[in-house]
């Protein structure tokens, strides 16, 4: 059995009204390609493009060009309808999910087999224990209507597509070579990854917390975990000490700000328990263990709804991630060995070259918890609204601000959508904010910096963050 993404998407998280506890999310998706591209008419030549590559991989599989091309045809078709029921909203306002019943779920979207989906999953009693959530009732009802617009073999050639397109990396060197010729018509990319690469990425796919333990292994070390973790400490310190100054927070909105800080949890560098996998990998089958790797993820994730939300689960996070991620359904920060690496981080290396570089990206995750998506959700993980209305519109004042920057902006001739960016954005600047003061806090408690009179030194060691 191999699982693929079709018509809609599926995922477990923590409820956002009970945070403890897991539930089944079903969210928009289906589509092969970015929402715009089928909906923005400045995208017209890679939709060509992409039915031209439909063809080619549908004629690997044994199709005639006439039968491929009507297939094309019918897939881009299905597609395009799906992309024009997707929110293009800023995720700010994207709503989190709304609980329904599977009997709610049936009259929202009837033309779907709900509980043949469920039972096929393994869980055929979702929806009867009140941990079901849709992420849009407009997308599901809208699926509803695509279900009974389209002929069966509309959704044949759909169906047959995504699965062939998201088992081509497995399906040896014909499909890698057009799968190769797709991503240079659609994305640019000239050339395939080396073979060590390729076969590093399926494994740490597969697998990520063994080969993150291998990483941690070789090329980790506790003093690095230690000094990062006290590095941290510092930035976070920092953080609190900024909240309890910004003029714009009501002392309620910023009692309630410094307790999700303090509850905020750090993840550095490695787990404290790696994860095993329950399944077998032989040497010369690179699909069958492809499709056990996939088999034990959907069980993996569908065996969370039977257990309470683990805050500090590194799920597909692995060590050997050169990548730091905040989750705002838990309010921890992931912070893996692979960031606590030269060019960025070395035990060895100044003061300022650590905390400009990693003390900037602990500051980043740190701001994300706070940026105008991370500060809906409280210190129980509950989305609600726990600011005040005129702390908020303060907050979303200064917030327009940073959008307006970034909007004037340009990259290639054209406009950064700062409203879109917002996030990213609030935690660079934000970050950077905390790093550096941090670091001045640091330079103080080594006796290497007098404030009345900075040395040439210091004044160096600023530069240099």
């Amino acid at each position: 059995r191999v699982t693929v993404a079709v018509l809609f998407d599926w995922y477990v998280d923590g409820d956002t009204e009970e945070a403890m506890k897991n539930s089944f999310y079903l969210t928009q998706g289906g589509l092969t390609l970015p929402s715009s591209y089928y909906t923005d008419k400045t995208y017209a030549r890679h939709i060509n493009e992409y039915r031209n590559s439909i063809v080619s991989f549908l004629k690997l599989m044994g199709e005639s060009e006439a039968d491929a091309r009507v297939a094309a045809n019918e897939t881009i078709s299905v597609e395009k309808a799906i992309a024009s029921m997707h929110s293009q909203t800023v995720s700010e306002d994207l709503h989190p999910g709304t609980h329904v019943t599977l009997d709610e779920l049936h009259k929202l979207c009837p033309n779907f087999d709900w509980p043949a989906f469920f039972t096929g999953l393994g869980e055929r009693y979702i929806g009867q224990e009140g941990r079901l959530l849709v992420t849009s009732k407009e997308y599901f009802r809208g699926l509803s209507a695509l279900l009974a617009s389209r002929t069966p073999q509309a959704f044949r050639s759909y169906l047959r597509w995504r699965l062939v397109y998201l088992l081509s990396d497995y399906l040896g060197g014909d499909f890698l070579k057009q799968n190769l010729q797709f991503s240079r018509n659609l994305w640019g990319i000239l050339s395939n990854e080396p073979r060590w690469r390729k076969c590093y990425t399926y494994t740490k796919r597969a697998v990520p917390q063994l080969v993150g333990k291998l990483f941690v292994d070789h090329f980790s070390s506790p003093e690095a975990k230690s000094l990062a973790l006290d590095m941290a400490d510092k930035v976070k310190s920092q953080f609190a000490a900024d909240l309890e100054t910004v003029d714009w927070l009501d002392q309620t909105s910023r009692t309630a700000a410094l307790v999700k800080l303090d509850a905020m949890l750090f993840e550095m560098a490695y787990p404290d328990h790696f994860t095993s996998y329950d399944f077998d990998v032989e040497v010369t089958t690179l699909f069958q263990n492809a499709r056990a790797a996939n088999e034990n993820k959907v069980k993996s994730a569908l065996a969370m709804l039977h257990t309470a939300v683990d805050r500090r689960r590194w799920a597909s996070t692995s060590a050997a991630d050169v990548d730091a991620a905040y989750d705002i359904n838990l309010n921890t920060m992931f912070f893996p060995a692979a960031m606590l690496q030269p060019p960025f981080f070395d035990a060895n290396f100044s003061v300022a070259w650590n905390y400009g570089s990693t003390g900037g990206n602990l500051g980043h995750e740190m701001t994300h918890g706070f940026d105008n998506v991370g500060r809906r959700f409280d210190v129980d993980l509950k989305l609600r609204n726990w600011w005040s209305d005129a702390v908020v519109a303060n907050y979303k004042s200064r917030a327009s601000c940073l959008a307006d920057q970034y909007s004037r902006y340009t990259v290639s001739g054209t406009h950064v959508d700062g409203d879109l960016t917002l996030t990213e954005n609030i935690a660079d600047t934000g970050g950077l904010k905390l790093a550096y003061m941090a670091f001045l806090d640091k330079l103080y408690d080594d006796q290497q910096l007098n404030f009345t009179a900075p040395t040439q030194d210091v004044v160096a060691n600023a530069w240099l963050f």
